[in-house]
């Protein structure tokens, strides 16, 4: 489970919660000049934090995976993927797609200082995506259009569920006998 943020390019009459739940493009031809401006926001992004590392993909084995030819698989999934996960990393996720974008933050942070400070640097994410790309960001916990200013607003919906999270996933306490022990 997961933070998430959509970043869009405004278009008239695509309601952003729509965006976020596309998939990627059916098999078609790259389009080199989408290419290179994904790539172009992937390098701002690495430099930028050069601590984020790029995941590559082996198309061999997604075409094996998915059962359809590499080709195919070269094709189709054709995302950029960053992530933080470096020694003291934020754990960030970065989905670059043909016309939006993807950040989930892991709800691995307290809510403290340092937490706050991770946050704070996906944030800086944020910025450099909205500023290389043109993006606007949708935050679906909040289930709207967010700019800069709603930091705190952001920081405390996510200490919320990251709080909801672990108590969901903290161990249960143990019976004192068997389950199938009735009497």
């Amino acid at each position: 489970m997961s933070y998430d943020f959509v970043l869009f390019r405004p278009e008239d009459g695509i309601d952003p919660r729509a965006i976020g739940e596309r998939d990627e493009p059916e098999i078609g031809a790259r389009d080199p000049a989408v290419e290179a401006a994904k790539r172009r926001i992937a390098d701002a992004l690495i430099a930028h934090d050069p601590a984020l590392s790029e995941h590559v993909f082996d198309y061999d084995e997604v075409a094996k995976l998915h059962k359809i030819s590499v080709a195919a698989a070269y094709h189709t999934f054709r995302h950029i993927e960053l992530s933080d996960i470096s020694d003291g990393g934020s754990g960030t996720q970065i989905t670059l797609f043909d016309d939006h974008a993807a950040v989930s933050v892991p709800f691995w942070h307290a809510h403290d200082a340092a937490g706050r400070a991770q946050l704070q640097r996906v944030w800086a994410y944020i910025d450099v995506l909205c500023e290389v790309a043109g993006y606007e960001v949708f935050d679906p916990q909040l289930d709207r259009v967010i700019t800069r200013s709603a930091f705190d607003e952001a920081d405390e919906r996510y200490a919320q569920e990251a709080a909801r999270v672990r108590s969901i996933a903290a161990p249960v306490r143990r019976r004192a006998r068997p389950w199938w022990k009735f009497w």
